[in-house]
């Protein structure tokens, strides 16, 4: 059952945010566990704002080498 907080964010699920991001459910437990994952405890229920979640994404984007190509034919040998 999905709920909403004061700011229209959205709250989800373990199972939702497993799927969003393409892992395991218990890599999100072990996240959690772990506080490598932003979440609320409610009564027990683990929850995550999309909003958090998105902006948590933002800080393991890495920006790709300019200029390397590794399929250029002068990298190969």
């Amino acid at each position: 059952m999905e709920s909403e907080t004061h700011d229209n964010t959205k709250l989800v699920t373990i199972k939702e945010i497993s799927a969003m991001l393409s892992v395991k459910p218990s890599t999100i437990y072990l996240w959690v566990g772990t506080r490598q994952i932003p979440h609320y405890k409610i009564n027990g229920c683990i929850r995550f704002s999309l909003t958090e979640i998105l902006a948590w994404l933002d800080t393991w984007h890495r920006e790709p080498i300019r200029g390397y190509n590794p399929l250029s034919s002068n990298q190969r040998r």
